[in-house]
């Protein structure tokens, strides 16, 4: 699993369900980029394929006055076990 992926699934397990501009902010404010070399805009890209793959769902959208709707998404209860198996697959050499 991608690092991106793993900090995507991290972010949304820790936090709970939130947007992608949430998802953004958190990571701009923990500097994610500077520490991992993921950028912020590709969390908030990596969201739409976190869902097609379902370790993720669209809880709603949202929108607040003329701004573009946003999308809130929220974990499944699977990435827990899906984090937990890429600590111990990635002990045993598994990806």
């Amino acid at each position: 699993m991608s690092l991106l992926r793993l900090v995507s699934l991290g972010l949304l397990a820790k936090l709970g369900p939130l947007h992608g501009h949430h998802l953004r902010r958190e990571a701009e404010a923990g500097h994610l980029e500077s520490w991992s070399g993921v950028s912020a805009g590709a969390l908030y890209r990596e969201l739409p394929c976190l869902a097609a793959d379902g370790l993720i769902e669209l809880l709603h959208s949202e929108q607040v006055g003329r701004r573009p709707a946003r999308a809130v998404f929220r974990g499944h209860c699977c990435i827990e076990r899906e984090l937990a198996w890429n600590r111990w697959g990635s002990c045993l050499g598994r990806e």
